[in-house]
């Protein structure tokens, strides 16, 4: 027959456990709060889609996972664009994500890198998310002929590629042919739309 213990024993393991626990629920607590919360995308992304509420998720960082300024997860990123593609579950940084834009900018396009050298520019570079028109000039004898290709444009990105810089733009899908015509062997000017 076994003896049972001394109740001084069970009390005194009884009160240890009781005052354990709320210092064991703080500590955990306080580990969880030190982790960032950021947003995440919620599936594989690619470069330049416009992001919508369902492409994004929050979670708290790994240790050692946010390399660079991420976006605040408090901010609703729905109406941006991814400007480069990005993994499911990668928290999204501040460089990934253009800004906010008109939806109709973004819908049914063509991304169209176009050389600085190829371009002449009014007035200042134009950042990502600037609505742009676009040009053409061309030489014919001793005239020069402008023919509007676009009366708007989004600028997606602004890049470069060994020594060459480029503008990124959507061109819509059903200016496409009439885009490539215009401006084949032309000069392109672009310019800033007010907003």
């Amino acid at each position: 027959m076994t003896k049972a213990p001394p109740r001084d024993v069970v009390r005194w393991l009884y009160w240890v456990v009781l005052a354990l626990l709320p210092l064991i629920a703080l500590w955990m607590a306080q580990r969880d709060r030190a982790r960032p919360v950021v947003q995440t995308s919620a599936r594989d992304l690619p470069a330049y889609h416009l992001i919508k509420e369902e492409d994004l998720r929050r979670r708290a960082a790994a240790d050692g996972e946010v390399k660079g300024e991420t976006q605040p997860a408090g901010d609703t990123l729905t109406g941006h664009y991814t400007r480069r593609a990005i993994n499911a579950n990668r928290p999204l940084l501040k460089d990934d994500v253009g800004p906010a834009t008109d939806p109709k900018l973004m819908t049914d396009v063509l991304v169209v890198p176009i050389p600085m050298s190829a371009m002449l520019l009014q007035g200042d570079a134009p950042a990502p998310g600037a609505v742009v028109s676009v040009a053409a000039l061309r030489q014919a004898g001793n005239d020069v002929k402008r023919e509007v290709v676009l009366d708007e444009a989004l600028v997606l990105d602004l890049t470069r590629k060994g020594d060459e810089q480029y503008i990124v733009l959507a061109v819509p899908a059903k200016a496409w042919p009439d885009y490539l015509s215009k401006t084949s062997g032309a000069k392109l000017v672009i310019a800033q739309r007010a907003r």
